[in-house]
């Protein structure tokens, strides 16, 4: 019986838990060597790949509970949140007398006008509070907070994938085997294969898949299968409705999908007009050729989709 939520229950407390290059795991070392947590914004335009749990494992080292703020930037986007929650946070009294901290996480979901209150907010209050922010977009957060909360990248860079994807397998196998959760080796691999580098995506998946006991490659098979025939009906729908926020928000929720644009190659071509079937060719060329290069997969694939429902047409 699975008595938690996975993600939560093995969320890195350690460093030596955290999955990161070896660069960014020295930058959060030296945080912890110097006992003390800068300022900084976490940014990776990929979802799940640790900049909450980085946030929070500094925040544990160093502070009580009562000493964290966590905001939610996608919920409490206003200026009030700024002026009110963290001004009454500053204020509140603690015990230890430790510096305290702010996490606003998804903070390029807050509105300018409250970034640039937050701005004078962090200046006011450097002594007394640390300032965490994190992000999937970094081009909305505004400069003058940048400055005053340097970037981290954590974008995973193609040298780096093959130990990033090793320190996924051990967590997961760890996971697994704690959990006394049966499972084929090659069946790990490819739910890694398949949602990397989204470590929360992964665990998440895992844990539904353990309900039956054991995991085999032949249930994830059929059940890729299964999801990969519905995810595309709905994309042949959204391009042939041009239905712009589904296209947008099917590419912000498969971007991950190995072998994405051989798979739409082969769901579209068949069903083009001959007319339009070079520009197909040459579209789906030259952003397949992008998405290796890009680190922005999910906004490639989103001008991709774009570019395709503009200038072929479908006959239906």
């Amino acid at each position: 019986m699975i008595s938690s939520v996975w993600v939560e229950k093995y969320r890195p407390k350690e460093i030596e838990d955290l999955i990161l290059s070896d660069k960014n795991k020295k930058i959060i070392k030296a945080c912890i060597d110097k006992q003390m947590i800068p300022n900084m914004t976490l940014h990776s335009p990929t979802a799940g790949v640790g900049k909450t749990s980085i946030a929070k494992m500094l925040g544990s080292k160093f502070c009580d509970e009562d000493e964290i703020l966590f905001i939610n930037g996608s919920l409490n986007r206003n200026i009030d949140t700024v002026r009110n929650e963290m001004t009454d946070f500053v204020y509140s009294a603690t015990f230890s007398g430790n510096k305290k901290l702010i996490i606003i996480d998804e903070a390029d979901g807050i509105n300018k006008i409250a970034q640039d209150s937050l701005r004078g907010f962090i200046e006011e209050w450097s002594n007394e509070c640390s300032f965490i922010l994190t992000c999937n977009d970094i081009s909305k957060i505004i400069p003058a907070l940048i400055s005053r909360c340097p970037k981290v990248n954590l974008t995973i860079l193609p040298e780096d994938r093959k130990l990033i994807a090793g320190q996924i397998y051990n967590r997961c196998e760890h996971i697994l085997r704690d959990n006394l959760i049966e499972f084929e080796s090659d069946a790990l691999k490819e739910i890694i294969k398949n949602y990397f580098p989204d470590i929360r995506q992964i665990i998440n998946m895992l844990q539904r898949l353990s309900l039956s006991g054991k995991i085999t490659l032949d249930m994830i098979k059929k059940q890729d299968s299964i999801k990969t025939s519905d995810v595309l009906r709905e994309l042949e729908y959204a391009i042939i409705d041009k239905d712009w926020a589904k296209i947008r928000i099917w590419a912000h929720e498969n971007y991950n999908m190995d072998n994405v644009y051989n798979i739409i190659y082969d769901l579209l071509i068949p069903k083009i007009d001959i007319s339009t079937v070079p520009d197909f060719i040459i579209i789906t060329g030259e952003y397949s050729y992008r998405s290796s290069l890009t680190g922005y997969s999910e906004i490639n694939l989103a001008s991709y989709l774009t570019e395709v429902t503009n200038r072929v047409k479908l006959n239906v």
